[in-house]
């Protein structure tokens, strides 16, 4: 489950990250999400090994999470920004994303996206030769609603080299964040370069950042 965009093919599996699920070009933001670029996060907050690769407005095109939910990411507007970190010779992605959405839309949609992810948890498949998974986590207690995730695909069963990404959903009001962090692993029992308490510490100034 590549987070690199993938353009005019649909692709099982897509998150809100920016895997194409079409060839036409997705919106730009809203006004009202151009407005929180200024919250995003800095190197500073996420730390000085991390350098910023990108930030600003983008279109992202949506997609599924797995074949046994019929759940899609619709085309949207954000603002992100994306660090990369090359600590000890591997190359690790960090991305914060964030959109506003009208009042009440998150009521429905947050509830959908945790019983797609229920739905998908565990579940192992293959797409384009890639053997794939995502399970649920515990997430750091932020915002007003969480949903953490793990994705993972690669050498099957993940005893070999494969990338693995943690991802956190969050609600906030009328904000809509996603942070996620990716990196290859050699086998199953390696180390993450981001410890899941430092992945939180991120996840919980990203959404303190939007109140100040």
């Amino acid at each position: 489950m590549s987070i690199l965009r993938r353009s005019c093919r649909v692709v099982v599996g897509a998150l809100l990250v920016g895997l194409a699920a079409s060839c036409s070009p997705p919106p730009p933001p809203s006004a009202e999400t151009a407005a929180l670029e200024g919250s995003l996060l800095t190197v500073a907050d996420v730390g000085d090994s991390f350098i910023v690769e990108s930030r600003g407005q983008v279109g992202l095109s949506g997609g599924g999470i797995c074949p046994q939910s019929d759940f899609g990411f619709d085309d949207v507007g954000v603002v992100r920004a994306s660090f990369v970190s090359t600590v000890g010779g591997d190359e690790v992605s960090l991305v914060e994303m964030l959109r506003a959405v009208e009042p009440g839309e998150l009521d429905v949609f947050f509830p959908a996206l945790r019983a797609a992810y229920q739905a998908c948890h565990g579940v192992v498949w293959t797409d384009y030769g890639d053997t794939q998974t995502v399970e649920l986590m515990t997430g750091p207690d932020v915002g007003d609603d969480r949903i953490a995730v793990r994705a993972r695909h690669g050498d099957p069963p993940f005893d070999g080299r494969h990338d693995n990404v943690r991802i956190v959903y969050v609600r906030s009001g009328n904000t809509f964040a996603e942070i996620n962090v990716s990196e290859t692993l050699e086998n199953a029992e390696d180390s993450t370069s981001v410890s899941d308490a430092e992945f939180g510490r991120i996840v919980a100034e990203a959404i303190a950042k939007l109140s100040r």
